[in-house]
């Protein structure tokens, strides 16, 4: 589905479902977690998901791996939504081949059918003062005081967390994240790229 072509009411309802059905399970679970990318940003700057995001990004820290596998997977199944993991097909300083990329959270009927919809949850690696991270083939970094803590946002009735100074994460990421961009791909207009995974 082309980036600029919104989402329909009812698929953007059940996108909006399935990132609070996420971070329900991983509050329940004791799994710090941290809004990422255009989920972040459309929550700050507009208040909603951007509607032209056919997924949606959480982050987890890597030291969550195991209790977002044992603890919050569960939950997600129980809601109805499927769960898959990923790993680093590359060593880089921050990890090892083989180590936890992302999970990503799905509906589960019609996998790969244009009607699915995603939220991918980022593994993030803490090192040399940074926190390490790869998407599209590319590995990014920021600095680590983003992941020190986490600010909230409302959301929904709901409080979700966000990374420390999500403001000032927001102009690492994006640069001036105040104006909309609907034509982004975070491989090529993405601040926080350091090289090729």
């Amino acid at each position: 589905m082309p980036k600029d072509i919104p989402l329909d009411p009812v698929r953007m309802e059940r996108a909006r479902q399935m990132l609070l059905d996420t971070t329900e399970a991983l509050d329940a679970a004791g799994v710090v977690y941290h809004l990422e990318g255009g989920t972040l940003l459309g929550i700050v700057r507009d208040g909603d998901l951007l509607p032209w995001d056919k997924d949606t990004d959480l982050s987890v820290m890597s030291s969550s791996i195991e209790a977002f596998w044992n603890d919050v997977r569960p939950r997600l199944l129980a809601k109805g939504w499927r769960v898959t993991r990923y790993t680093l097909d590359s060593d880089q300083p921050a990890w090892k081949k083989g180590d936890r990329r992302r999970f990503k959270v799905a509906t589960r009927r019609f996998h790969f059918w244009p009607g699915d919809l995603y939220l991918d949850i980022f593994v993030k690696y803490r090192h040399d003062g940074h926190v390490w991270w790869q998407a599209k083939k590319k590995v990014m970094r920021v600095p680590e005081r983003h992941y020190l803590g986490h600010d909230v946002v409302p959301y929904r009735g709901r409080m979700l967390k966000a990374p420390q100074d999500h403001e000032g994460y927001l102009a690492t990421k994006f640069g001036n994240w105040r104006v909309p961009v609907k034509e982004w791909d975070c491989a090529k207009d993405e601040k926080t790229v350091v090289g090729d995974a």
